[in-house]
């Protein structure tokens, strides 16, 4: 995040992080892991965030700067514009927080992870025309994309740009750094040198113009010059003598540098932001031999692809909860798995143009099974309600057979057919059981309870109702004549009893004549 060596010689005084240490917590949940950088800009930790599981970067910022209202309030609105910026190739800036106990502010953002390439060109000397071509061509693609949506970088530099596995490079510091340093110029009290970073900045810097998206080619420019060279453009012992040099003298000549290669170079290390080209990637373009025409088009294909992803994350979602195959959705759900995996292995490959045309085919099959999923949902909603309704035509089958069969077993009844009688009756009550359980059946599947509108007939306890009033009547003359015959013997206590066990018999006999007429009334009712 900052390079090793100080960029902006200042006292260490002011700064904050001189009393932490690893393992302490920032803000209630940020655990610090190690060091990244230090510097008169700010400590760098490498921290751990418990709430949301991830590992983050964090810039502690001076302390005179963070108790500075003013100048914190450009910091916030600055900040505000960058934390917007969304790219590839652009650490993001989650959150500028601050600690409500000291004061200070920090600055929480992506850990790029990998080399910065500061430290590459030192261990390598310089890099291949091909190499530094690709590797900045990415920058190129994230400094343009932030342009468009009117920020500046403002310290484009080798330590700036992480690199890490396959080449792809990460910008850092996107826009903040170098306000940061602005106003700590405004703030504090001591003398700072900007002799790392002025080897990168733009003669209208130097002379405190307007600074767009040219400074930033023009720092681009600086930073392949000394990749290719192995040292920056422009050097000197102090800070006047590079001013000058940077204002008036020309770059020297790279060695074994195409002469195409050299011209773009030239061009974009101008005097004046006019005569440079009208875009970072244009200036890559050229560098690498190519066309204005050809950065384009590779624009284009950036940013459709980025588009392509952003709309295929927002989708994913609904695509993974579509699991029925049937009416040609098993077909279109394999097209998609297939071909976002088609996009994802072109992506790992840096082949930008399959991973485009695999994601056109991922979004199409996505857009189709959107569009078709809510006629889906419909006809499983009625493919159910159809089988509620055949299930609930069989139980209502049931029932008037159940019905049937107690009409005949009440025939035979009153004929005296007792045998014939009971059999009929637990049949009908088989049958009205069969009835309640394929309406429960029915029910549960459509969602719904039918449980408390279904009530069996009082027939369906006909068998041992029967039973009970055969035996309530046969007691009957049997107590009465018990009861007489006592009276006449004067056994009063006997005759008691009997009379006590003949009046419990009618009123057994009137309840279930009470309880069969209600259930007269019920069908009546439900019929």
């Amino acid at each position: 995040m900052m390079d090793d060596s100080v960029e902006i010689s200042m006292h260490t005084q002011g700064v904050g992080g001189a009393s932490r240490r690893v393992g302490d917590v920032l803000l209630g949940r940020y655990e610090i892991l190690s060091e990244l950088g230090r510097g008169g800009m700010g400590v760098v930790w490498k921290c751990f965030d418990r709430t949301g599981g991830m590992e983050v970067a964090i810039k502690e910022l001076p302390q005179e700067l963070s108790h500075s209202a003013v100048e914190m309030e450009t910091v916030r609105e600055n900040f505000q514009l960058v934390a917007k910026l969304v790219h590839q190739n652009i650490a993001l800036c989650r959150m500028l927080e601050q600690d409500p106990g000291t004061g200070d502010y920090f600055l929480v953002m992506d850990v790029a992870s990998g080399e910065d390439l500061r430290r590459l060109v030192r261990r390598e000397k310089k890099l291949p025309l091909e190499r530094v071509v690709r590797l900045l061509g990415q920058v190129a693609d994230a400094l343009d994309y932030a342009h468009g949506e009117g920020v500046a970088h403002r310290d484009i530099k080798p330590a700036n740009l992480m690199a890490g596995v396959g080449d792809r490079v990460k910008v850092l510091d996107f826009g903040l750094a170098a306000q940061i340093r602005s106003s700590m110029s405004r703030v504090s009290m001591n003398r700072q040198e900007t002799s790392g970073t002025a080897a990168y900045m733009a003669p209208e810097q130097w002379r405190g113009r307007h600074v767009d998206g040219a400074a930033d080619q023009y720092a681009l420019a600086a930073t392949a010059y000394e990749l290719l060279a192995g040292y920056p453009p422009f050097e000197g012992d102090g800070i006047a003598v590079l001013r000058e040099a940077v204002l008036k003298e020309a770059p020297a000549r790279i060695a074994g540098l195409p002469e195409d290669a050299w011209a773009a170079l030239a061009r974009a290390l101008a005097k004046e932001p006019g005569e440079r080209f009208a875009s970072c990637g244009e200036f890559i373009a050229a560098l690498g031999g190519r066309d204005s025409r050809d950065s384009r088009d590779s624009r284009d294909e950036q940013g459709e692809l980025l588009r392509l992803q952003g709309w295929l994350n927002v989708h994913r979602g609904q695509i993974a909860a579509i699991v029925d195959r049937e009416g040609g959705f098993g077909a279109h759900l394999d097209g998609y798995a297939e071909a976002m995996e088609t996009g994802r292995l072109a992506l790992a490959g840096h082949s930008p143009a399959h991973a485009v045309a695999a994601f056109r085919k991922a979004k199409e099959e996505a857009e189709w099974l959107l569009a078709n999923e809510p006629s889906r949902k419909r006809a499983q909603q009625a493919r159910k309600a159809m089988d509620a309704a055949r299930r609930q035509a069989q139980a209502a089958h049931a029932e008037t057979d159940a019905a049937a069969l107690f009409q005949e077993g009440e025939g035979a009844a009153a004929g005296g057919e007792a045998a014939f009688a009971l059999q009929r009756f637990s049949e009908a009550a088989g049958g009205w059981e069969a009835a309640e359980a394929a309406f429960r059946q029915a029910a549960a599947e459509a969602g719904r309870s039918h449980a408390s509108a279904f009530a069996k007939p009082a027939g369906t306890d006909a068998p041992k109702k029967l039973g009970c009033l055969y035996v309530l009547l046969a007691i009957f003359p049997l107590t009465g004549a018990l009861g007489i015959h006592d009276l006449y013997a004067k056994r009063y206590v006997r005759f008691l009893l009997h009379v006590g066990v003949w009046f419990a018999g009618c009123f057994w006999v009137y309840a279930f004549l009470i309880s069969w007429i209600w259930a007269i009334f019920e069908a009546i009712d439900r019929s």
